[in-house]
C-alpha cells in the first residue's frame, strides 16, 4: 500500500521540479512586449519555456494513468472496460491465426488528459469536474499546436513564440494546474477513505 502513497508523493515531486523549470525560464524570456526586438537566446528561452511546460503535463499525466491503474489492479478503484488497458497505452488486435496479442496505442496528450480525467472521475467516488469547455481548456488546446509547430517546424516562423503565444500557455499552465491540484486532492482523499 505504501507503493501507491509513494506514487502519489512521486506526482507531487515531479510537479515541484518541472514547477522550477518553468519559473527558471520565465526569468530568461525577455521583456514583454511587442515593441522590443528579442534576443537569440531569450527566443530559444521562449521556446523552451513551452516544451517545458508540456514536458510537465506529458509526466503528471503519465503518472496520474500509471497511478489509477495501480490502483484498480490493488482494487481500491474499479476502472471502466478497457481503460486501464488505454491508460496503459496498449490496445489488442486478432491476428490472421486468431490470437489476442497486446501492440502499443499512442494517444494524442490531449486525449490521454481526457482519459484519465474521466477514468479518475467514474472510479473515485468525488465531484472531479474538470473544464474541457472552459476558456483554459481552449487555450490549453491553443498552446498544444504551437508545441507542434516547435516540435515540427514547417518554416522559421514556426519557431517563433510571440507575446500572445505566451499568454495562451499561461492561461493554458493555469487551467492545468487546476485540474491536477484537483485529481491531487480527490486521490489524497480516496488514500484516506480506502486507506492506500
Amino acid at each position: 500500500m505504501s507503493a501507491l502513497y509513494d506514487r502519489l508523493q512521486e506526482l507531487q515531486s515531479t510537479l515541484k521540479l518541472l514547477t522550477a523549470d518553468l519559473v527558471h525560464l520565465r526569468l530568461l524570456l525577455g521583456e514583454r512586449s511587442i515593441a522590443v526586438e528579442h534576443t537569440p537566446e531569450e527566443d530559444a528561452f521562449r521556446r523552451s519555456y513551452v516544451r517545458a511546460f508540456y514536458a510537465l503535463v506529458e509526466a503528471l499525466v503519465e503518472q496520474q494513468a500509471r497511478l489509477l491503474v495501480a490502483l484498480d489492479e490493488g482494487d481500491f478503484i474499479v476502472l471502466g472496460p478497457g481503460v486501464a488497458a488505454v491508460l496503459s497505452d496498449t490496445s489488442y488486435e486478432v491476428r490472421r491465426n486468431g490470437t489476442v496479442s497486446a501492440r502499443p496505442l499512442r494517444l494524442s496528450l490531449e486525449n490521454k488528459i481526457r482519459a484519465v480525467y474521466r477514468a479518475a472521475h467514474d472510479s473515485v467516488d468525488s465531484g472531479i469536474e474538470v473544464g474541457f469547455g472552459e476558456e483554459g481548456w481552449e487555450a490549453f488546446r491553443s498552446a498544444l499546436q504551437l508545441l507542434h509547430g516547435l516540435t515540427h517546424p514547417k518554416s522559421p516562423h514556426d519557431c517563433h513564440v510571440e507575446e500572445e503565444d505566451l499568454d495562451v500557455v499561461e492561461r493554458a499552465e493555469g487551467w492545468y494546474q487546476k485540474a491536477h491540484n484537483g485529481l491531487t486532492e480527490t486521490l489524497r482523499l480516496h488514500r484516506g477513505r480506502a486507506h492506500w
